[in-house]
């Protein structure tokens, strides 16, 4: 088993929209600990995703922002790290992966559990000149790709309940009742 410190990165948080009325924040350090005894209580996040929601021209902003001062400090702090493992969440994935490769058009593919992997340009000191030589993939899953979102199938706003039942109405599609009275904050309801 790989035992590797997790160092949560907020930067690489989920993404909600800007038609979401909350927007729960990660938990606390000493929170995720207390599941993943390998978190880094040590570890300051880069950057926080605003409570405000984003679009997803910011969220990309984000992406290429946080990527680049990650990229930036294993250069000069970490020159042996050779691999960085990054858990995130599809819309997240998608504008990480856009970065890398330099293309805000670039198809990621992101289905549960996915594995993508970037090789760096060699020549290069920093994000935008990356390959893709695995794309989402999910050979290491019995049932393969499952669950595969994007920015452009537009079901971006499937967490506002009424915008997605007033867009679906007419194909009678059953909607499951969602019921949400507080949001989580640092794991308590």
């Amino acid at each position: 088993m790989v035992e590797l410190d997790i160092l949560p990165e907020n930067g690489f948080g989920e993404w909600y929209g800007r038609t979401r009325k909350t927007h729960p924040r990660a938990a606390s350090k000493e929170i995720l600990k207390s599941f993943f005894p390998r978190v880094s209580l040590d570890y300051e996040p880069i950057t926080v995703p605003s409570t405000d929601g984003e679009t997803i021209q910011e969220l990309h902003e984000r992406a290429k922002s946080v990527l680049a001062a990650m990229i930036r400090d294993c250069n000069e702090n970490h020159p042996t790290i050779t691999t960085v493992v990054i858990c995130a969440h599809a819309a997240t994935i998608i504008a990480l992966g856009r970065a890398l490769v330099g293309d805000e058009s670039y198809d990621v593919r992101t289905g549960t559990c996915s594995i993508s992997v970037y090789d760096a340009d060699p020549s290069e000191n920093g994000i935008g000149k990356w390959n893709c030589s695995i794309n989402g993939s999910t050979s290491h899953l019995a049932c393969g790709e499952e669950r595969h979102w994007s920015f452009e199938t537009g079901e971006y706003d499937f967490l506002d309940v009424q915008a997605y039942q007033e867009r679906h109405e007419s194909h009678h599609v059953a909607i499951p009742s969602i019921s949400v009275s507080e949001p989580v904050v640092d794991g308590n309801v």
